[in-house]
């Protein structure tokens, strides 16, 4: 009996997940970040510099200090099992879209790293090009 249930436990381990959903946030406390995913993480769509201007001025859930998912952020997201969007299935607001980071691009400055949604894909843009932004926030 006892085999069972260690046998049982671990075999739940192995499938639950690392995502949280909750009113507006998705959570990964293994990676201690919040998400957010609100009807806007789907419709704000601007350049580089705007989208750092929004995360850093939003206020969601009574927390203050959103900024920019970095790509290896972004990456950690992505699911391309799913069938609709390449984006795990705790995040219920999504959209089949490119979402910007905030990580440079190395080897040209007015660039930017950014995931398609789509496809599960990842890219460098120009700065200048509108795309979609999905804050974060660093859990404490």
């Amino acid at each position: 009996m006892r085999f069972f249930i260690i046998f049982i436990f671990i075999t739940f381990s192995l499938f639950a997940s690392d995502f949280e959903k909750s009113i507006n946030i998705v959570t990964n406390q293994k990676h201690n970040i919040m998400w957010q995913d609100n009807l806007e993480s789907t419709q704000y769509i601007e350049d580089i510099t705007m989208a750092k201007t929004y995360c850093e001025n939003l206020i969601l859930n009574g927390y203050i200090d959103w900024e920019m998912a970095t790509i290896k952020q972004l990456l950690s997201i992505i699911d391309i099992s799913s069938q609709k969007i390449a984006i795990k299935k705790e995040f219920q607001y999504s959209t089949a879209t490119k979402y910007w980071s905030s990580t440079p691009y190395v080897a040209n400055k007015n660039q930017y790293w950014y995931v398609d949604f789509k496809t599960g894909l990842v890219n460098h843009e120009n700065q200048n090009k509108k795309y979609t932004v999905r804050c974060i926030r660093n859990l404490k």
